[in-house]
């Protein structure tokens, strides 16, 4: 028996090490069995913005001489395992354990764990086909394990052996690579692992600058502080003036202090820089209270979880069961039809199954197929399920009914999942609307939508504990509602970003969740509205007001050099918007670049080759430098990848069609190939799909996702078309609708305006704007600016 462990990064204040290894050392002492054990503590990147890694252990094991299946010692095939693991910042007694309540508080956090761990694991690590076992470790006075949850007094050797137990595998190997290879290729895996988070995980100036503001600002913000929980805070500025660093600072205050936080905006990407943050802080706050290793008396840290509004709201609605409620007919109907139909085909299978040839699914395809009998929908049906047999190797060993059932229900699984996701994103609103009476309104609710009929429909998402139940019982519909409301609450103080761009209906669905006083948000007022056209008070919830405290922030700009913000300002004036924004020093004055060619390689190589080295010796990261902004509608392009309508139902319930496009910039490849940075490429299909850029990445995304973000140097391509696009859009006319414009044509200006300064203000130090026509609107501002101050930008002829 030879048990080795190993702890990287330091020591975890929530895992003992001398209990960890006293419990393995006890669990082996009967076998023969070499293990070895690697303890990565305080794992440093934020690879998922919605929850938090705390440490990862890596097990591999390996039998000795024994004469028993090598890898049998616990009723299991073992051979190795990763296990990522969250520590929740709760505590329950073992008589409060309520099953349905922590599934819902906490699958979310282990279905991201798994996802985003996978891909570190396969593209920044180069493991091939990986599997982990995610896990979120509650503090209990007994043990209790759920599907990816352990609940214990101590997190032992033991109590995560007793947690595999109960999982239902019979082989548990996370990584092939690592069956029968010696423990060297193990500790040299676990290696480049720890590597390239240690490499990810290096910021630069930006950052840097960004967590000493956090340090030297605490005692600045507690004016703001004092007042959290007690009322909603609102904080109010132009661009660049400060506003999410400061609701970023009192997050991380909070945290600090022990209490969790939910920070919300609309961007994915500026949701990634404030998690990398808040993670930065988190891991310093670790390091600090654990570097004597006094682990009795630490003092415990706040969960950071960061999303997307949308992201969070799609799963408060799916929880709550909303979607399917309100799309019963459509879906039982499908539902039905599928039952229906499989049953009879599954039967002619069957019928027709050759006891001597065996299962021969390409025979039974053909005599469906010309089966004068069947249906063309049944014939449909019949392929359908054949493919599925197919792809899950049926073994005609095993009776083909239950095979059946699995089709039944994974297409219903499927079929529920993407009609949710449908719904909501085209009929969004009338969503939230349904969402909040049942919230406001449960009874009214349960009424409306006859739930006491839908039990059976219901069961599986609401886990009834009648399998058979068909009534749905008011009482028990209003206590699931109660616990997955109560499961989101987990003493969290909720921040929004961009609060200003909010709708009435997502304010009121939130503040009802959460309470009004657990409210800090940062609002820009109409200069900043991108996303709806009218500004959000956030005095009132539900029609009803309530207490606020509002800071404001002057027009002083931390964020851009006096240049950006002198051009800034001068276009503002222009198309009539009052911006007047004040640079923080007129001595460092920045660089602005006008380029009227058309955009070639050479060119634009050397372009991105100037900036990208001006920003590397000041010390910024590759993610910090460089930010390409590209407009959707541009032709910039090769060719246009996806081009669909897609019908959305507006907030006042009028049908509304929008073209969404997908393009493939002609110069992508030449930024790519280059060896100072890596490529991170937003404008594909599925872009939210993508890893979180980490620190040696540039970021190349459309205008629209720019919101928010910051780099040392944007790059602007083809803006005048941007603008042009923007002020054709069908929103334009309904910018700003409660305030007087002389014309249409002043609000269409207005409304694209806006979303450019959106993008020139991203800009800290160099703004460069490629413009397609000097002869467009834009285009001849531009050039009214230039000719007025040659000595501030450079033009590119």
């Amino acid at each position: 028996m030879s048990v080795e462990i190993i702890n990287l990064n330091g020591y975890s204040p929530y895992l003992d090490p001398t209990l960890f290894h006293q419990s393995a050392e006890k669990f082996y002492e009967d076998e023969n069995y070499r293990t070895n054990i690697i303890i990565f503590n305080n794992f440093p990147l934020a690879i998922t913005p919605k929850t938090n890694i705390d440490l990862i252990i890596f097990i591999k094991t390996d039998s000795v001489g024994s004469k028993k299946s090598p890898y049998n010692f616990f009723g299991k095939d073992f051979r190795n395992i990763i296990i990522p693991i969250k520590i929740a910042n709760e505590r329950f007694a073992y008589e409060d354990i309520h099953d349905e309540l922590l599934i819902e508080m906490f699958e979310g956090d282990a279905e991201m764990l798994n996802n985003s761990f996978r891909t570190f694991l396969q593209n920044r690590c180069d493991f091939k086909v990986v599997m982990v076992e995610p896990v979120i470790f509650v503090q209990s006075d007994k043990p209790h394990f759920l599907k990816n949850i352990i609940l214990n007094n101590n997190l032992d050797f033991h109590t995560i052996i007793e947690y595999l137990k109960n999982r239902n595998y019979s082989l548990y190997s996370s990584y092939r690579n690592w069956y029968s290879s010696s423990f060297d290729t193990f500790s040299y895996d676990i290696k480049r692992v720890f590597d390239q988070a240690s490499k990810d995980s290096n910021y630069g100036y930006l950052t840097k600058k960004k967590l000493n503001y956090i340090v030297r600002k605490r005692k600045s913000s507690d004016y703001i502080l004092e007042h959290v929980g007690t009322k909603t805070i609102i904080i109010e500025g132009r661009a660049g003036t400060g506003k999410t660093m400061e609701l970023i600072n009192i997050a991380s205050m909070i945290m600090e202090s022990g209490n969790n936080v939910l920070f919300l905006s609309y961007n994915t990407l500026l949701v990634n820089d404030v998690a990398k943050i808040l993670k930065h802080r988190h891991n310093a706050l670790l390091n600090e209270r654990t570097k004597n290793r006094d682990i009795t008396n630490f003092e415990k840290i706040g969960e950071i979880s960061v999303n997307t509004i949308h992201f969070y709201l799609f799963h408060l609605v799916k929880s709550l069961g909303v979607s399917l409620i309100i799309n019963f007919d459509r879906m039982q109907k499908l539902l039905n039809t599928l039952k229906e139909r499989t049953e009879i085909v599954g039967q002619f299978i069957n019928n027709n199954i050759n006891p001597a040839i065996g299962f021969d699914a390409e025979n039974l395809k053909t005599l469906i197929q010309n089966d004068l009998t069947l249906s063309k929908d049944l014939k449909e049906a019949g392929i359908l399920l054949l493919n599925f047999l197919i792809k899950k190797n049926y073994d005609p060993k095993f009776p083909l009914s239950k095979n059946i059932q699995f089709f039944i229900e994974n297409r219903k699984k499927i079929l529920i999942s993407n009609f949710q996701k449908e719904v909501f994103v085209s009929d969004y609103h009338n969503i939230l609307k349904e969402t909040l009476k049942v919230l406001k309104q449960t009874d009214q609710f349960y009424d409306d939508f006859n739930i006491a009929n839908k039990g059976e429909y219901l069961k599986d998402h609401f886990s009834l504990d009648n399998e058979n139940q068909k009534y749905f019982s008011r009482q028990t519909f209003n206590l699931k509602i109660s616990n997955r409301i109560r499961s989101r609450l987990r003493g969290r103080k909720i921040f929004i970003d961009e609060a200003h761009d909010c709708t009435k209906i997502e304010r009121d669905i939130l503040m009802t969740v959460f309470g009004y006083n657990n409210f800090t948000v940062s609002s820009g007022g109409k200069e900043q509205l991108i996303r709806t056209g009218e500004v959000l008070d956030w005095d009132v919830c539900v029609g009803k007001k309530h207490p606020t405290e509002k800071f404001s922030k002057n027009n002083r700009t931390y964020r851009m050099k006096s240049n950006i913000v002198h051009l800034v300002n001068f276009i503002a004036k222009r198309f009539n918007i009052a911006i007047n924004l004040i640079p923080d020093s007129e001595e460092d004055s920045g660089k602005l670049t006008l380029d009227l060619r058309p955009i070639s390689d050479d060119g634009l190589k050397s372009s991105v080759d100037e900036h990208y080295f001006e920003g590397f010796l000041t010390g910024y990261s590759a993610y910090e430098n460089l930010l390409f902004l590209l407009d959707s509608r541009s032709d910039h392009i090769l060719s246009v990848e996806n081009s669909e309508e897609k019908m959305f139902v507006t907030e006042n319930d009028n049908i509304s069609v929008k073209r969404s496009f997908r393009r493939s910039w002609k110069f992508t490849d030449l930024l790519s190939n280059n060896n100072n940075f890596i490529m991170w490429n937003g404008t594909v299909e599925g872009k939210n799909r993508l890893p979180i850029p980490q620190n040696n990445d540039a970021r190349m995304i459309y205008y629209e996702s720019c919101r928010g973000l910051e780099a040392y140097s944007v790059f602007c391509f083809a803006l005048d078309q941007y603008f042009v696009h923007k002020y054709n859009d069908d929103d334009a006319s309904m910018y700003l609708l409660n305030d007087l414009y002389y014309s249409d044509n002043d609000r269409r200006n207005a409304y694209a305006i806006t979303a450019v300064i959106m993008a020139m203000t991203r800009a800290i130090n160099s703004l460069y704007i490629n413009i397609k026509d000097s002869e467009s609107t834009l285009g001849k501002v531009l050039l009214e600016y230039a000719s007025a101050f040659p000595d501030k930008i450079k033009i590119l002829k």
